[in-house]
């Protein structure tokens, strides 16, 4: 199944193993997603997770129009995958839990995106509930440092098995571009590995030390 532009394909491969592979794509034509937003999406609210400066001892890396804070025990997974529309990069955990590791897949637009960070929150949202039928999704619309829309969703990711704890933060640069991380994690090593403190550092611009 093609994925939107918020979560990229590479992501359910490393979780599994130590290889990566595909790259984020479009919204499949076949779907129709929900067209409404819920309650919680009307506007900005408590975030599912907060902006943050990243786990203690982080670097800040940059790609693309963003940066965010990146472990020292995390890998890059092989080169920037390059779609028509967009770019992801996936880092991954060298901590495992059984053959599960977390992932972290950032991804941004190749320009000014045709539709905007409500457009594609809205037909993330009815992919989860209509095609994958995730039955424990939170979102939320939320105020976030150098994005003029942004959207969080959390919910387990039952494709692969035992269910990942999945994590998204997509919004709009003041430029244009969509932008989007998302983690998917064992729920041994979410804590453990502040997989909450490595999305909320993501940032536009470039690594600074103002984080």
């Amino acid at each position: 199944m093609k994925r939107l532009l918020g979560i990229p394909a590479a992501l359910g491969v490393i979780v599994l193993a130590a290889g990566c592979g595909g790259g984020s794509s479009d919204t499949p034509a076949s779907v129709t997603p929900s067209t409404s937003l819920p309650r919680s999406a009307a506007k900005a609210t408590k975030p599912i997770f907060p902006p943050s400066s990243g786990p203690a001892g982080a670097d800040r890396v940059t790609h693309g129009p963003v940066s965010i804070a990146m472990p020292s025990t995390f890998d890059k997974q092989g080169d920037e995958v390059k779609q028509s529309k967009s770019t992801t990069v996936t880092y991954a955990s060298s901590r495992r839990e059984g053959k599960q590791r977390v992932a972290i897949g950032i991804t941004w637009s190749a320009s000014e995106h045709t539709k905007s960070a409500k457009q594609e929150a809205q037909a993330f949202r009815g992919q989860l509930l209509d095609v994958e039928h995730v039955k424990d999704l939170r979102m939320v619309r939320v105020t976030w440092p150098g994005l003029r829309d942004a959207y969080q969703f959390a919910y387990t990711d039952h494709n692969v098995s035992p269910g990942m704890q999945t994590l998204v933060l997509m919004g709009t640069t003041s430029t244009g571009q969509y932008v989007s991380v998302t983690a998917k994690a064992p729920h041994a090593l979410a804590d453990p590995l502040d997989v909450d403190a490595i999305c909320g550092s993501l940032r536009t611009g470039a690594a600074t030390d103002d984080s």
